[in-house]
């Protein structure tokens, strides 16, 4: 609706009639205020109409509210509960962080504990290191001074023996097997012993020297050893029961095993147990071993062979059977002179040997003969026959005999094959 007031000037109206205009001013005013009033119900119309689009039926959002309400409710149920298992896993968390904190706390402890054993357990470790290091390093010097002192500066005072009673030292060796220091320097005491009283009693000059001495109980020792390996090679040994036979009979000869036992104490200072070990056992042990050498057909076959060399020689060359002989025979007694053996009437050599040489002519020289000495071959230089008794015959003869390795030359034999050190008194 169109402003009458702003439509038509005040100055035109005032001019017409005053009291008109006082009546046109309060309708106007009037209708003005009726104006604004239906403005204002056109504006709370307007207001209302978009009110009434714009929110919802009550009805409606009753019924959106009552079904929501339990929704409402529900999520309110699992907001509490949520927050509820909050709290309680926050209290369980905490009381797991708690928990496992002082597990957390038991286990360092533990593991400290632990640490500190381990270390406690180095440290002692150390300390027995070293001192298991310095023990032994002392005992090393102190051994060494002592092998020194023994094999340098030749030691040999009534301390450093009982120390050698307990340590295996040797004097040498044999085929790299040690020989006992301790049999040596005993061994050398008896002997020491035992010829000073032969001097006293008057059997003997004089003590031979030392160094005499050690040489021989040297070569004993050393002839022990290879005894014992040619024990093992033709597997033999000794038995207590033949050692105490041994004993009984020395028993008888000497009249009781008092007499023995005194015996032996006043001439080696023994007893009768060490007369055993260091006298019987190796002597029953050596005759053993000797009698198997003897029969070995592989020593006689060595002989055989030779001696089958030198009759080959003799045949080609008889009238030089002296020099041969001198320089290949065996036999000590005759070599020298070239086999030369003399007149002898039956009955007087071994079997083997007589019968061959009373079978030859003189001048003729026999084939091999074999005999419990060797092998030998004989010429015959003269026959006597006697004048009264032609049955009684006199014959010169020679002979060269090769006999086989004696258990002494086996022995050397040994020695030269294997590896032999001598540490002491050489």
């Amino acid at each position: 609706m169109p402003d009458l007031k702003e439509s038509e000037p005040k100055e035109k109206i005032d001019s017409v009639n005053p009291k008109y205009a006082e009546i046109r001013e309060s309708v106007l005013a009037a209708i003005e205020a009726d104006t604004k009033q239906k403005d204002n119900d056109t504006k709370k119309s307007i207001i209302s109409d978009d009110k009434k689009d714009f929110l919802p039926d009550k009805k409606i959002v009753n019924k959106k509210i009552s079904k929501s309400k339990p929704k409402i409710k529900t999520m309110e149920k699992t907001n509490t509960i949520s927050k509820t298992e909050d709290q309680f896993e926050f209290k369980n968390n905490k009381n797991k962080t708690e928990s496992i904190t002082g597990i957390d706390s038991e286990n360092n402890q533990k593991i400290n504990n632990v640490q500190d054993l381990v270390k406690d357990k180095k440290a002692k470790k150390k300390v027995l290191k070293v001192l298991v290091s310095s023990i032994f390093f002392t005992i090393l010097i102190l051994f060494l001074l002592l092998v020194g002192g023994i094999y340098i500066f030749k030691w040999d005072q009534t301390a450093i023996r009982k120390i050698v009673n307990i340590l295996p030292l040797p004097v040498g060796f044999y085929d790299y097997k040690p020989i006992s220091l301790k049999s040596y320097w005993d061994d050398i005491d008896t002997l020491q012993y035992f010829y000073t009283n032969q001097v006293a009693q008057g059997n003997y000059k004089e003590v031979p020297p030392e160094s005499e001495l050690k040489n021989i109980v040297w070569d004993r020792l050393l002839n022990m050893k290879i005894i014992e390996d040619l024990a093992k090679k033709y597997d033999v040994s000794v038995t207590p029961e033949e050692i105490n036979m041994e004993v009984d009979s020395i028993v008888n000869e000497a009249g009781s095993r008092e007499a023995l036992a005194d015996n032996l104490y006043e001439f080696y200072h023994w007893d009768i147990q060490t007369f055993k070990t260091r006298v019987i056992g190796p002597y029953i042990l050596e005759d053993k071993v000797r009698n198997k050498i003897s029969s070995d057909p592989t020593y006689d076959q060595a002989a055989q062979t030779e001696a089958q060399q030198i009759l080959t020689e003799v045949k080609q060359a008889p009238e030089k059977f002296a020099e041969i002989a001198a320089r290949v025979s065996d036999d000590p007694g005759s070599a020298s002179r070239g086999g030369d053996l003399g007149y002898f009437n039956q009955g007087v050599m071994v079997p083997e040997f007589e019968q061959a040489a009373f079978n030859l002519q003189v001048g003729e020289i026999s084939d091999l003969v074999k005999t419990q000495f060797g092998y030998h071959i004989i010429k015959v230089d003269d026959r006597i026959v006697s004048s009264t008794n032609d049955k009684e015959v006199q014959i010169k003869a020679s002979h060269i005999l090769i006999a086989p390795m004696s258990f002494a030359e086996i022995l050397e034999k040994y020695k030269q094959d294997k590896k032999i050190i001598r540490l002491l008194d050489k």
